[in-house]
């Protein structure tokens, strides 16, 4: 602690009007956001909370540093002692996760944990609607594989967007609790009924448009109608001259090959 203190020089604190907190004595800042600042401090770790909070203000060479927003608490935390001393690393990783769980309040934890729970349960709507696809448009092994490694990778990419904004990247296990638990929860409750109405809505937009079609297309049908017989006659004319025609010349191929053949054992003999 004393070669801490002749490091970053004496702790102090000079607030002015709950908007602008000069603090000496910093050594090292470790996180900060809008709504929290923490930092070490030669006095130990120091936790700001507030709203729209930035560091004006930052030189750790003479540990000093200027917060400037709406300050709400000010917290110090001393780490956890092993056998009466603290340990250097342990009592920093201590402190670094008591700083962050006060940061992140009991309010904050519900409302990651309750958009875990929505995300698991998008993400497993959108898995339905990837399986109603396949229902309606019939897939190889190899295409229904390839979609379901870019879902998944999708997926992911999506959950770490999602933590990044809302938890600064940090993934806790309430976190992932959440997300495969409102998935679970998904495909045990809405999933079968997602996948059945989809399936009942495809087949009726399928009918809908047949008969659309169906009746675009009947003015021609009815024109084609008085047209019917005689195009039937013509072509049952026209198929019986093609029997005549092809028996003729299956007639013809016979009495040239044995002409061809006569003409042939006369060449030789000669």
């Amino acid at each position: 602690m004393a070669e801490e203190k002749k490091r970053g020089g004496h702790h102090t604190l000079m607030m002015e009007e709950r908007e602008k907190l000069q603090i000496g004595g910093v050594l090292e800042v470790i996180s900060f956001d809008e709504e929290g600042v923490m930092m070490e401090t030669t006095c130990g770790l120091l936790v700001l909370k507030g709203a729209e909070l930035h560091i004006g203000k930052l030189d750790l060479e003479e540990g000093e540093v200027t917060v400037n927003g709406t300050i709400d608490s000010i917290d110090y935390s001393d780490g956890s002692a092993v056998g009466g001393r603290t340990h250097p690393l342990l009592g920093k990783l201590f402190r670094c996760e008591g700083a962050r769980q006060m940061i992140l309040s009991l309010h904050e934890q519900a409302r990651m944990f309750l958009l875990c729970i929505a995300l698991g349960g998008g993400m497993g709507l959108l898995y339905d609607c990837l399986r109603v696809f396949r229902h309606s448009l019939h897939h190889k092994r190899f295409w229904v594989q390839a979609e379901d490694a870019l879902f998944w990778l999708t997926a992911v990419f999506l959950v770490f967007g999602v933590l990044l904004h809302a938890n600064s990247g940090e993934v806790r296990f309430f976190s992932l609790f959440g997300l495969f638990g409102g998935m679970g929860l998904y495909f045990l409750t809405l999933s079968h009924w997602v996948v059945a109405v989809s399936d009942s809505v495809i087949r009726l937009i399928k009918y809908l448009v047949r008969l659309f079609f169906r009746i675009l297309f009947t003015p021609f049908r009815l024109l084609f109608l008085p047209f019917r017989k005689p195009l039937r006659k013509f072509g049952g004319f026209c198929e019986s001259w093609q029997k005549k025609l092809l028996q003729s010349a299956r007639v013809y191929v016979k009495m040239n090959k044995r002409r061809f053949r006569r003409d042939w054992k006369i060449l030789r003999r000669r």
